[in-house]
């Protein structure tokens, strides 16, 4: 215990709340190319520029809706003191064999703690609420927090309760453990010290296994206190009164852990708590635990959690039955039949786990940088189905678990559950087989998981008995990638990841469509071989595949052009009746006269960092050249050229507002090309160069689709294709 020091005040304005368990180069096109005409800052227009070109306002869419062998680790008992005065005989005494420490009142002193996690035990009530979930009605404490102000802003996170400990080193070193039995001013009785003493042995243990061997904790000092706390008061107010009188302050690599005589703890005007936690770092925090029971050891380890920085393992719960759910521009889940609930992974040690220990999951064990830092396979971002194996999770073997990035950006866990170390007793029946795993984003202020299980709805009582995924079920995430579990065995399972094959739409007559790349390439279409005919394109990653036909899947030879991060581009640069590709890159632009490898034929500077490139014969002299769209006081401005070898501004003009996709094409078949924008499924167009209006209005695709534009057949217009 650290003697008070008002100067480290300050340290606990950043404390974190943690919690308690529930009950359970290129050459240039001709030599010396002039610099860009186009500033960043935009050239005076040379064309008439209405407001917003044209195009009326649309107003922004609605959301959418078995464990390493450990050394022994506890301090030698203190020698005894004798209390300042009596204390009455407790119901059930227990050897105070610590040291003992008279609370003293100390009026400077602020401890705060804040809200807390608590942990329900099977007799804490269930709630039914009004969308008919049911759940305990005890839950994570986080609007609790202290009313505690020095003179200095506060650091905590918006959910008042804790913040973030992904970015904290690797979990490692010996946690030094002080081990406090408290006596309470209405229960002055003892508990089993031996009892509380061996859970922290067994949480040492726990913690040494998934840390290989690199993370564990150790009993450095045992006292008694006679606190001033009560068993009236609910935990977090508790934990306050008792730090208070021990006038503790956390330090990295240390932690409290208290025992009160009390059989139970209280929140919310419940009882049935089976402890509390908190953490104020990746490796420091605090522990409650009423008397020891048959629960202590689970509770314990779990509580250490929250010390080690890991908030809950909680599952998704949607009444509709969805399977998956991304997250709105407000923090919330797109759905709102989908919640978090919390502790809803009942096969993880952060979750529901009162009765076991099973080992924390491969998100929680990622973040934390626990184990060897080769157990979880990176596949990357799918780019192709690819099949890989699992070997059982609570396992040692190199590679057991896979997680990829999906095209959404969320990261997904796999993992096999297996009865193997810690998961023998909870993988189980239902709860044995392939585990998905991500992070909880509806509770992003903290290090929370959530495990997507086969349903989504809810499950009664506190252990879902229905987690994993067993073989030939199809898990599909809500950007479109799937994973297939084709087999579970014992000792392995096989899955494939297949990312969503991208779907390219074209509004010839009848209306054709066909399937090209991932819905994260980029598409664009062009008359790549001079039929008359545009055939569609994919880029990724500076590499091209060439369509030979509008539907069909034939392709030309693949060929890199281009880095990760180029828009890509086409046309008829030299006027031979082909159209061949071009990448544009923050205002510089490099363009090939054939489409294969090598060096660009020419590069040249037109725009700026920002812009979006179109391209189109705008003159129509048979080449095709540069424009760039950029966005100007809520409305798009477009720069157009009519040379690709000394690049001046033509022709200037406003059109559509910002946030539209530019477009460009031949619309009115007579020769010249123009300007357009996408705002969600409707494309406005214009005609004109000059006087620029929205001559076309019409809607083809969906909200969210990409725009492509070409000739579908000979002797058309330029057509509208989307790429979703």
């Amino acid at each position: 215990m650290k003697s008070a020091k008002l100067a480290l005040l300050a340290l606990l304005a950043t404390a974190l709340t943690a919690g308690g368990l529930p009950a359970q180069s290129y050459g240039d096109l001709t030599p010396g190319p002039s610099a860009s005409p186009v500033p960043a800052t935009a050239p005076s227009p040379v064309a008439p520029t209405p407001g917003v070109g044209g195009l009326p306002a649309d107003p922004a869419p609605e959301e959418l809706p078995v464990p390493a062998e450990a050394p022994p680790l506890t301090a030698p008992d203190a020698a005894e003191t004798e209390p300042a005065e009596p204390t009455p005989a407790a119901t059930e005494p227990e050897e105070q064999d610590a040291e003992h420490t008279e609370a003293e009142e100390d009026p400077g002193f602020d401890p705060v703690v804040g809200g807390g996690f608590p942990v329900p035990g099977p007799n804490t009530p269930m709630v039914t609420d009004p969308d008919g979930t049911v759940r305990s009605a005890v839950e994570t404490d986080i609007s609790a927090m202290h009313d505690h102000d020095h003179g200095q802003a506060q650091s905590f996170s918006s959910q008042s309760g804790g913040a973030s400990t992904l970015g904290a080193a690797a979990r490692s070193g010996t946690i030094q453990v002080t081990l406090v039995f408290a006596t309470l001013t209405d229960n002055r009785g003892g508990v089993d010290q031996a009892a509380a003493k061996n859970s922290i042995v067994k949480a040492n243990e726990y913690w040494r296994a998934a840390s290989n061997g690199r993370l564990g904790m150790s009993i450095v000092e045992t006292k008694t206190l006679k606190s001033t706390a009560n068993s009236r008061q609910d935990y977090g107010a508790m934990m306050n009164t008792i730090r208070k009188d021990l006038r503790w302050y956390e330090e990295a690599n240390e932690a409290l852990v208290v025992f009160v005589p009390a059989p139970e703890l209280r929140s919310g005007g419940y009882g049935g708590i089976l402890g509390g936690g908190w953490t104020s770092g990746p490796t420091s925090g605090s522990v409650l635990m009423p008397k020891p029971s048959g629960f202590t050891n689970n509770v314990v380890t779990h509580e250490l959690g929250h010390v080690l920085g890991l908030l809950h393992a909680n599952s998704l719960k949607c009444n509709n039955g969805r399977s998956d759910i991304w997250i709105n521009s407000s923090g919330k889940w797109a759905d709102g039949a989908c919640t978090s609930r919390e502790y809803g992974d009942t096969s993880d040690l952060m979750g529901y786990a009162q009765y076991n220990l099973p080992m924390i999951n491969s998100y929680f064990w990622d973040s934390g940088a626990f184990g060897r830092g080769d157990e979880i396979l990176d596949a990357g971002t799918p780019t192709q189905a690819k099949t890989y194996s699992l070997r059982p999770w609570a396992g040692s073997a190199s590679n057991r678990a896979v997680k990829f990035r999906d095209i959404s950006g969320e990261t997904y866990y796999l993992e096999l559950r297996m009865p193997v170390g810690y998961d023998t007793a909870t993988a189980t029946g239902g709860n044995r087989g392939v585990k998905i795993v991500k992070a909880d984003l509806a509770n992003s202020w903290a290090v929370n998981s959530l495990i997507v299980s086969p349903n989504t709805r809810d499950f009664a009582g506190y252990v879902n008995t229905n987690s994993t995924w067993q073989a030939g079920q199809t898990f599909t995430t809500h950007a479109g990638t799937t994973v297939k579990i084709n087999s579970v065995s014992s000792s392995s399972a096989s899955i494939t990841v297949t990312p969503k094959t991208a779907s390219l739409y074209f509004n010839s007559t009848p209306v054709a469509g066909t399937t090209l790349g991932t819905s994260d390439d980029q598409f664009l279409s062009c008359d790549w071989d001079g039929d008359g005919i545009a055939t569609p394109a994919m880029f990724r990653n500076g590499v091209w595949t060439l369509r030979k036909t509008l539907t069909g899947s034939a392709s030309f030879p693949t060929f890199a052009f281009g880095a990760t991060g180029d828009q890509p581009i086409c046309g008829d640069w030299d006027g031979d009746g082909r159209e061949t590709v071009g990448v544009y890159r923050k205002g510089k632009v490099f363009l090939k006269n054939s489409n294969s490898n090598g060096p660009a034929d020419g590069q040249i500077y037109f725009g700026a960092s920002g812009d979006t490139a179109v391209v189109g014969d705008w003159d129509g002299d048979g080449c095709d050249t540069l424009g760039v769209a950029r966005s100007e006081r809520g409305s798009n401005r477009f720069y157009l050229t009519n040379s690709n070898i000394r690049p001046n501004v033509h022709g200037t003009f406003l059109l559509g507002n910002a946030g539209d996709i530019p477009v460009s094409g031949d619309w009115n078949r007579d020769g010249f090309a123009t300007v357009g924008v996408m705002r969600r499924n409707v494309w406005y167009l214009s005609n004109s160069n000059l006087k620029v209006k929205a001559d076309q209005t019409l809607a083809f695709g969906n909200p969210g689709d990409s725009p492509m534009t070409g000739q579908w057949s000979r002797n058309s217009g330029t057509g509208l294709g989307v790429a979703r």
